[in-house]
This record gives C-alpha cells, sequence and structure tokens, in this order.
C-alpha cells in the first residue's frame, strides 16, 4: 500500500524534471493534484488534472483517449 503522508521522498526530483504531468482522480476536486502542489517546493506549472466523477471506474479505452487528448 502507497501512503501519501508523509509525503515520498524523490518524487519532487521526478516531477520537475517532467514534461507534462498528468494527474488522474476520481473525484470533481482534484484533491490529489492539491497535495501534490501544497507538498512541493516548487509550482506545478506543467500539471493536467484529468477528473472522472461519475461513480464509475476509468475503463482503459476512456483512459487512452483523454491522455492522447492531453499530450498532443
Amino acid at each position: 500500500m502507497i501512503y501519501l503522508q508523509p509525503f515520498p521522498e524523490g518524487i519532487n526530483l521526478i516531477l520537475e524534471s517532467a514534461k507534462k504531468i498528468l494527474v488522474i482522480e476520481s473525484n470533481s476536486t482534484a484533491q490529489l493534484s492539491q497535495l501534490i502542489r501544497k507538498e512541493l517546493a516548487f509550482p506545478l506549472k506543467k500539471e493536467n488534472s484529468i477528473l472522472k466523477f461519475d461513480g464509475r471506474p476509468w475503463t482503459a479505452k476512456e483512459l487512452i483517449k483523454v491522455i492522447k487528448e492531453m499530450i498532443k
């Protein structure tokens, strides 16, 4: 199991060097994006949230479609 408190060390190095950051969530308030922004010592300028909040899980086809749209 992965916990976000305390926030995992080393994530900031990975995210700083990323060309684009996609945060995929199943809620309407982008809670994970907010936590990441709060915990990092730099702003996430390259971050895009992909939200789904209709109570259904993501399907592979849905994820592929939205990810392709976001990385254009």
